[in-house]
């Protein structure tokens, strides 16, 4: 799957379905999701945070927070009770629950990264693993989007 968005508009090509326009909620999911700062940048992502409870989440305890974005959808937040980092996301979307968790945070270089990543939706279950993280990489090249 290809994604394309600019601030207006975007485009998915899927080698099962070809190619289509996004549009509505969409476009505002695969926008939220490719934020470079994502969660990190809570300021201009959410309108609200509200703490609801201390609970469990993927065997760790855990405070939930209520978050709206700024598109108004909303979604539960879940930080780790004893270091505090972002360890799980919970979202509603039209296409049913979509969970990701974040798993064995490392230090790399001077910031903490989960090293695993788990993300859960009706149709699929994706597992991510970092390896090796390096920042100083050279930039990927120019993709056009579809005519």
């Amino acid at each position: 799957v290809e994604t394309w968005c600019d601030s207006e508009n975007g485009w998915e090509r899927n080698s099962n379905s070809g190619i289509k326009r996004l549009e509505g909620e969409q476009l505002a999911v695969r926008k939220r999701r490719a934020h470079f700062l994502g969660e990190a940048d809570y300021k201009n992502r959410y309108k609200t945070l509200t703490t609801m409870e201390r609970t469990t989440f993927a065997d760790r305890p855990a405070y939930s927070v209520e978050a709206v974005s700024t598109e108004d959808a909303p979604s539960t937040l879940f930080f780790d009770a004893d270091k505090g980092f972002l360890i799980g996301i919970r979202t509603t979307e039209s296409t049913g629950e979509r969970t990701v968790t974040f798993y064995d945070y490392k230090q790399y270089g001077s910031t903490m990264q989960a090293g695993k990543t788990v993300q859960v939706e009706p149709s699929m279950r994706i597992t991510t693993e970092i390896l090796s993280l390096n920042s100083g990489g050279e930039a990927p090249p120019n993709v056009e989007p579809p005519a």
